[in-house]
């Protein structure tokens, strides 16, 4: 499937037909499992994704290589979006170097720029979340804590074209700095604890390789004039600085993720078991009568991604057995308590493979190893029961969206899991 999808310049289509262009946590995600299959495409993939980072840092959503133009239109700018997606980077750096991987410095350097700058630069809700600026930076697209609903049936008929309306309107209301970063938007400011767990986990993840005594691959003084350097992820990396540079890079990565996971731990919600956004601006709804304002309080997976940072007992037992999460083919999306659940309907409650990936990984780092095996085996089946779907009903396993999905070859990595039986639920867990 990966091999059917691979373009030039080294990156794959998740879908031929529904998405043919380049993603960012895609490729990401793409990158893990060709890390088990073809490493050296999946540092390609990376490479790739990252291409058109800003001077800032700014990794940019979307990258239309093959058609670098027809962008414009709608974004504003050739080539590139405008906006940007959990930075997965971190991820699929630290797993490809866990692997053996060599992994490039420039490809480290511009991880790690890219980090810094939601770190560091991007904006913060009075409780310290980082912001977004769009839905679609979240990944998570149509998810109900952006715009509620009781009723599912008013949703599929009428409330998600209202909802791709704003969406759209939102592109042109986003406010950008001199070099093209988004700095701001004026319908849509939201601090979401998914984005911020990400944010923090990609964070630790990636100092914990870059902590290592050598860089890994290649010189140290490739590309000296990679643009992660003109945003401070260090000056010099040349010859005897590079250790250095790795080692304060690492150290900020590491106090910046630290600082943030203690905003998203500040917004656990006990009684409901799960951490709430913080909302900020959503005047673009404004225009809208029938769409309600953002809840930040309901119970989505996508929140539950916490817990790669903010080890929650509470959490945990909405995903085990028994939980509002729990389903034979994959977690749910939506808690199944929540009014607007929907198990077919795009964000609304279905099963999507890379979120399974994710709470698989934070069961099994926590400890959970029951807890873990059991995600990773509902994942397996999911993928397996959807033929590879891009999402899927977690009830009956039946695909919806694009198929195939490269993404959900994130199902054959949790399947090859079981195989070599491994002792831990995820490649790369300690």
């Amino acid at each position: 499937m990966l091999h059917e999808a691979w373009r030039a310049p080294g990156y794959c289509v998740p879908n031929a037909q529904t998405y043919p262009h380049q993603w960012l946590w895609d490729s990401c995600f793409h990158a893990l499992i060709w890390t088990e299959f073809h490493p050296e495409r999946g540092v390609r993939e990376v490479e790739s994704a990252l291409a058109h980072q800003l001077p800032s840092g700014f990794v940019p959503h979307m990258t239309y290589w093959q058609e670098p133009e027809s962008a414009r239109a709608f974004w504003g700018r050739g080539g590139t979006s405008t906006i940007t997606q959990p930075p997965m980077y971190g991820h699929a750096v630290a797993r490809l170097t866990a692997a053996g991987v060599s992994v490039p410095p420039t490809v480290t350097k511009r991880a790690a720029a890219g980090l810094l700058h939601l770190l560091e630069s991007r904006t913060r809700t009075p409780s310290g979340l980082v912001t977004v600026f769009h839905p679609w930076e979240t990944g998570c697209d149509d998810s109900p804590r952006w715009c509620p609903t009781d009723d599912p049936e008013w949703w599929r008929d009428r409330g998600r074209r209202l909802w791709r309306d704003v969406k759209h309107e939102l592109v042109r209301s986003v406010g950008f700095g001199d070099d093209g970063t988004p700095v701001d938007c004026r319908g849509f400011v939201i601090g979401s604890v998914g984005f911020s767990a990400l944010v923090a986990w990609n964070a630790r993840e990636l100092a914990s390789v870059m902590a290592d005594d050598e860089p890994s691959g290649g010189s140290s003084n490739a590309n000296s004039s990679n643009r992660a350097e003109s945003n401070g992820a260090g000056s010099q990396v040349n010859g005897s600085d590079a250790s250095g540079w790795r080692e304060e890079t690492a150290r900020r990565l590491q106090v910046g993720a630290d600082d943030l996971a203690h905003a998203v731990a500040g917004r656990w919600d006990r009684g409901l078991a799960t951490w709430t956004d913080e909302p900020v601006n959503w005047r673009a709804l404004s225009s809208h009568s029938e769409l309600r304002d953002p809840d930040p309080a309901v119970r989505t997976l996508d929140a539950m991604l916490a817990l790669l940072i903010d080890h929650r007992a509470g959490a945990v037992a909405e995903l085990a057995d028994g939980g509002g999460f729990n389903a034979g083919f994959g977690p749910r999306g939506v808690h199944q308590d929540e009014p607007g659940y929907d198990p077919d309907t795009y964000w609304r409650g279905p099963a999507w493979p890379q979120l399974g990936y994710l709470i698989w990984v934070a069961l099994a780092r926590a400890g959970w190893a029951h807890e873990a095996e059991q995600m990773r085996s509902t994942l397996a089946a999911g993928a397996a029961r959807s033929g590879l779907a891009e999402f899927w009903n977690p009830d009956t396993g039946e695909g919806r969206g694009a198929r195939p999905q490269t993404w959900t070859g994130l199902g054959l990595v949790a399947e090859r899991a079981a195989e070599l039986a491994l002792e831990t639920a995820t490649p790369g867990i300690a």
